[in-house]
């Protein structure tokens, strides 16, 4: 009995905080918010994001760009490409169809980078190395995670969409609209990965 009692409580917090999360999400500015607003954020998008007219999920407008290039054998590049944009239009016409689903998807590839990235800016074990130095070690050990990996074949898949020819590299940027890189850094864009690179 006493394990189903706190099995109980465990999970009434569980959604007490969850729902917390959500209402302070729906009706906080993120760019004017303090602190729990903003964890607020970073704990909603794009995972568990909507905002509601009636009962319609309604899709974001302030939001980010999951954005990617090309690079091509004879040394140019491709323009940047952004899939969201495209998404979100087809989503409203169809408040209820998958699309918003695909947006979510190829949007939390950058999230998830991003993410990370900040963590490892974040490390307190090399600040004392001044942010240059930070930001090259930051540079140097996100190309190994999944979430980058998973990013880089986005961009690498949807070249090919776009009968792309001579690629032997993409880059891909998070570019958040209305959120100041922390400390200066850029940190919302990533090295570039080479297609023959071992994954």
């Amino acid at each position: 009995m006493r394990k189903i009692h706190t099995l109980f409580f465990l999970l009434l917090g569980v959604f007490i905080f969850h729902v917390s999360m959500k209402l302070i999400y729906q009706f906080a500015d993120y760019g004017k918010s303090n602190s729990i607003g903003q964890f607020a954020y970073w704990y909603n998008v794009p995972q568990f994001h909507a905002n509601y007219s009636v009962f319609a999920p309604e899709p974001p407008d302030k939001r980010e760009f999951f954005v990617y290039r090309g690079y091509l054998k004879d040394g140019t590049k491709t323009p940047w490409f952004e899939d969201g944009t495209t998404l979100l239009q087809q989503a409203r016409e169809n408040r209820f169809s998958a699309i918003y689903k695909k947006w979510k998807i190829q949007n939390y590839l950058g999230f998830q980078t991003n993410k990370i990235y900040l963590q490892l800016l974040r490390n307190p074990s090399i600040q004392h190395l001044g942010n240059n130095k930070v930001k090259e070690i930051a540079q140097q050990q996100i190309v190994h995670y999944p979430q980058y990996l998973n990013a880089a074949r986005y961009a690498e898949t949807k070249l090919n969409e776009r009968n792309v020819e001579g690629v032997e590299g993409v880059e891909f940027a998070y570019l958040i609209k209305y959120v100041k890189p922390e400390k200066g850094f850029n940190a919302q864009f990533f090295p570039p990965k080479t297609l023959n690179d071992a994954d």
